[in-house]
């Protein structure tokens, strides 16, 4: 193997884990007492070695709710003792969890329970869901409100609910209604993977199916057909490449979790195993939604008109350039899109187009943070572009994401008038992207104009220092 080398792209991006583990090995050796909290599940795998991939899929996702299980201490199951770190799934025990969660709401909701969020107190529960603010502070550990002994009991109750609720956390890249097909696509991989490793020549026929399967629809992370992104990425360089990342994407899975476990706590005739496998389809949806969305914008309207600048410009490098790039170089993968657009698209001033698409509430809703490939090999720099906006993303989160919570929270308290201006101000951060410039990273707007960071945090001040209407 040949020795890797800090210029690496990947192991620059991975510095900073290893400085984790680091600092993670010393607290290991200075605690005799240190442990990892971690939980196990087991589920029986129905059908034995004649098991269908619904008979395998569905014994995953019960061993993950059963290790979920575990996590909570309150919960005494028969087959598994409480407190313990390891539990056995079983249909008859997960319906009482279910229950007994869907009573931690009934609970709260009835006695119109509140917690204090950023100098307001916010109902825990709204139209049956946990409050998203509250709930991203949760889910993040970053809720650090002063409370009293009610309000200490209210937050342990929401925690507990939280983690009941994430029970049914189990990402897959397929509907509930497609497990079937996505069972029959894993056999007749399967089948393939034979044929290769046979040592008689490969059909015509079975060539075409593995090149079918490589390149079946927009390439996912952690998929067969991830390896089509990485090949294209392999033979070109200098891209310009916008990360995007899915704004509050885990919220909207919990939200899933949460009706779906809601439905079994509730119903007890429903199919258990058919409810979980269809808890995240939402999300699986918007995000083929957002990326055929994009793909139809780009062929549709930033091709043709970069052509045409080209073409009005005279730039034929570009205009050659272009023409080789009919579809959007695209890679899902857990809440990101990345989209690899060749430079003439940044020439023609046409980037800020194509990260506006991306923001847009309508389409993916994201937070854009646009790097570069560099011009050596190609797929490397994709791997490190894909890294370095990690700085970028983190302001957009950070920095600006809340205030735009915090100036909508204010609105509501505001006249008319100002309570306009405080939307707008709200939207205008919504479509913040960030772009890596000769090292730095420099926050944009979404005209593609530079914005002082500093000047735009002063006028969110301003706004939020406005006097209130009184009640």
């Amino acid at each position: 193997m040949p020795k890797r080398t800090p210029p690496d792209a990947q192991i620059a991006i991975e510095q900073s884990r290893i400085k984790k583990m680091a600092e993670l090995r010393k607290q290991i050796a200075a605690n005799k007492d240190f442990h990892f909290d971690f939980q196990v599940g087991a589920a029986e795998l129905k059908g034995g070695k004649d098991a269908t991939y619904n008979d395998v899929l569905g014994s995953e996702m019960d061993a993950t709710k059963a290790a979920i299980m575990a996590r909570d201490t309150s919960f005494s199951p028969e087959l598994g003792a409480a407190g313990g770190r390891a539990m056995v799934f079983g249909d008859a025990e997960f319906v009482t969890f279910a229950k007994e969660t869907v009573a931690i709401k009934d609970k709260l909701t009835a006695s119109k329970a509140t917690l204090p969020y950023h100098g307001q107190r916010l109902p825990v529960f709204e139209g049956g869901t946990l409050n998203r603010d509250i709930l991203r502070a949760v889910r993040k550990g970053s809720y650090n409100e002063k409370l009293d002994a009610t309000d200490t009991e209210t937050l342990n109750s929401v925690k507990q609910y939280f983690t009941r609720v994430n029970s049914l956390d189990y990402i897959k890249h397929f509907t509930g209604d497609e497990v079937g097909a996505q069972g029959q696509k894993v056999a007749d991989t399967a089948a393939l993977i034979k044929q290769l490793e046979s040592d008689k020549p490969i059909s015509k026929e079975a060539a075409d199916q593995i090149q079918a399967t490589l390149s079946q629809g927009t390439p996912q992370a952690d998929a067969a057909n991830e390896a089509e992104f990485y090949a294209k990425a392999a033979s070109v360089h200098d891209r310009v490449v916008l990360n995007a990342d899915i704004k509050d994407m885990g919220l909207d899975l919990f939200a899933g979790y949460e009706k779906s476990l809601d439905t079994i706590g509730r119903d007890p005739k429903v199919d258990v195993t058919s409810v979980s496998q269809h808890a995240s389809d939402d999300i699986v949806d918007f995000k083929r939604e957002a990326s055929n969305a994009f793909k139809a914008f780009y062929k549709k309207e930033l091709l043709p008109k970069a052509k045409e600048l080209a073409r009005t410009q005279k730039r034929q490098d570009l205009l050659e350039a272009l023409e080789k790039e009919p579809e959007p170089l695209m890679l899902l993968g857990g809440d990101e899109i990345t989209v690899s657009l060749p430079k003439a698209f940044e020439e023609l001033g046409l980037l800020p187009e194509a990260v506006a698409r991306l923001t847009s509430p309508d389409v993916a809703n994201a937070r854009v943070a646009v790097t570069h490939s560099g011009d050596g090999p190609g797929a490397e720099g994709h791997v490190a572009a894909m890294g370095a906006a990690q700085g970028g993303q983190d302001m957009l989160k950070k920095d600006f994401e809340p205030l735009a919570r915090d100036l909508r929270a204010k609105a509501a308290k505001l006249e008319p008038e100002q309570a306009g201006q405080a939307v707008a101000l709200a939207e205008r951060i919504d479509r913040l992207y960030t772009e890596e410039r000769s090292g730095k990273t420099q926050l944009m707007d979404v005209d593609g104009s530079v914005v002082e960071p500093d000047r735009l945090k002063a006028q969110v001040r301003a706004m939020l220092e406005l006097k209130e209407v009184t009640p």
